[in-house]
């Protein structure tokens, strides 16, 4: 053990690496240590050559052929309840037993923020909803191409929110919901809520915006307000609310799940928040993956997830492809499977065709 001797030159790896030297222990310390040790250390019995079960004098006589060292730090002096680790000491017959200074335990608690106490009620006001789930991959290499090929390059959200929009106005009856007297809503427009992430006091937060008539309006329109939002939170009215009332609503018990009930129910409400949701979360990590939420206050919600490179067969020949992973989620309470599997068959032939991006709305509202 030169480095025992030197002091010096010992470090240790333990979350983040650290100055440490070796302190022999006194050899009346050992017996009592190395017994403990093989209590402990079922692998390291056949090293030592004495049965654990034994009493401590014992261990008295080959105390001296096992050296014992704590790793004490630089700057202080080892915690009195330390950890055990073994290193190898040729010769001997034994190991060393090292008793390694405990990393200290820091814990940092502060206010839970206001913006998640929104996000926690919008999740408690959607537990009623019993969601059916769509994982599906589409190729959108002809819509990669057209959004990139703009100038300015388009937004695939706004891509996406247009193509639900038109296959939900074909289909209303996936994103119905039911008012306070249990009768069944169908919104005949449709106003697609989507996520756009902004920066506030408490860190970055993404806050809904709401896309009205997304279902006539073109990729550009869609593409062009996101943005905006996007540099001025204000000009969203939801990011007007954040700004001004947000904080102190979420601070008063019972407001937040109050505001979800009444948005839920209320046709009034629904007019101003809308009956589809797009949560694009594959934007903020690379490659392929689906993503799975549960569903908040709206009936239908798309959850987009990260486009990769994937083999497709393309008329009898393998080709690489633009694929992107979609999470289709629909209550299953106002809507059955066969009406939910034409939406999203009729959501999936929009975006692999790029249809909102070639055709006027007016062409995909009449085929609709």
């Amino acid at each position: 053990m030169d480095a025992v001797a030197a002091r010096a030159g010992v470090s240790k790896a333990h979350g983040s690496r650290e100055l440490v030297y070796l302190q022999e222990v006194d050899l009346g310390e050992r017996p009592a240590i190395l017994r403990r040790y093989l209590e402990c250390a079922t692998g390291a019995r056949s090293h030592i050559p004495v049965d654990r079960r034994l009493s401590v004098k014992e261990f008295e006589n080959i105390a001296e052929q096992c050296p014992r060292h704590y790793v004490m730090p630089e700057a202080g002096n080892a915690r009195e309840h330390a950890t055990y680790r073994t290193a190898g000491h040729g010769g001997t017959g034994c190991q060393t037993l090292v008793m390694a200074a405990e990393r200290p335990r820091r814990v940092e608690v502060r206010s839970f923020p206001s913006n998640r106490r929104l996000v926690t009620a919008a999740m408690r006001a959607g537990r009623s909803k019993m969601p059916m789930y769509g994982l599906v991959d589409v190729d959108i290499t002809t819509a990669n191409r057209l959004l990139a090929g703009h100038d300015p390059p388009l937004s695939l959200t706004a891509f996406v929110v247009a193509s639900v929009a038109r296959a939900a106005a074909a289909h209303p009856a996936v994103h119905a919901y039911r008012n306070w007297r249990g009768q069944l809503v169908t919104h005949r427009q449709v106003d697609v809520g989507t996520m756009v992430e902004i920066s506030t006091p408490q860190g970055q937060f993404a806050i809904p915006h709401l896309l009205r008539d997304a279902d006539i309006r073109e990729v550009p329109d869609l593409t062009a307000e996101l943005r905006r939002v996007k540099r001025d939170p204000s000009a969203s009215s939801s990011g007007r609310w954040l700004e001004r009332v947000g904080p102190a609503a979420t601070r008063i018990p019972g407001v937040i799940p109050a505001m979800y009930a009444v948005m839920a129910r209320s046709v009034a409400a629904r007019q101003r928040i809308g009956t589809v949701a797009v949560t694009a979360v594959g934007m903020f990590a690379g490659g392929g993956g689906l993503g799975i939420t549960s569903l908040s206050l709206m009936s239908l919600e798309i959850i987009v997830g990260g486009v990769s490179q994937r083999p497709r067969v393309i008329e009898g020949q393998v080709t690489v492809r633009d694929v992107l992973d979609l999470t289709i989620a629909i209550d299953h309470n106002v809507v059955d499977g066969a009406p939910a599997a034409r939406f999203a068959a009729e959501f999936r032939e929009l975006l692999e065709t790029a249809t909102v991006l070639l055709a006027p709305s007016g062409a995909v509202q009449a085929r609709g």
